[in-house]
């Protein structure tokens, strides 16, 4: 079952500072985890491709453009609250932990503990258009 995601929890964690109360390596967990993705763009670089940005929005979609592409889905906090997963279209969900490595940026580490996605920089609101 998916954790629905709280817009009034988002702005107290956000606005009371717990959203980045996480220290350098360690994972970002529960509300904070939600926090850190609910209306932000991401800039990335993952394994393997070219950098891009990802959007989360409040109601579980997703957005990605990389290389002039497209990519829309949707994402969740699993019951857990220590994994954030996306699917792309029909394809198999990508689940992740996300940790801090200081500085306002981050890494996701897949289901093997393996690190996929090198967070450069968070920002507010649905920046994929800047």
């Amino acid at each position: 079952m998916k954790t629905p995601v709280s817009v009034s929890t988002t702005i107290f964690l956000i606005t009371s500072g717990l959203a980045s109360a996480a220290s350098a390596d360690e994972a970002i967990t529960g509300e904070a985890l939600k926090a850190l993705h609910m209306d932000k763009t991401f800039e990335i670089t993952q394994v393997n491709q070219a950098p891009g940005r990802i959007y989360f929005s409040p109601d579980g979609k997703v957005t990605r453009i990389r290389s002039g592409h497209t990519q829309m889905g949707k994402w969740w906090i699993d019951d857990s609250g220590a994994i954030r997963c996306n699917q792309w279209g029909s394809g198999k969900p990508f689940c992740v932990s996300v940790k801090s490595v200081g500085d306002g940026k981050y890494v996701a580490f897949d289901e093997q503990g393996v690190a996929q996605i090198d967070i450069h920089k968070v920002m507010d609101g649905n920046t994929l258009a800047d």
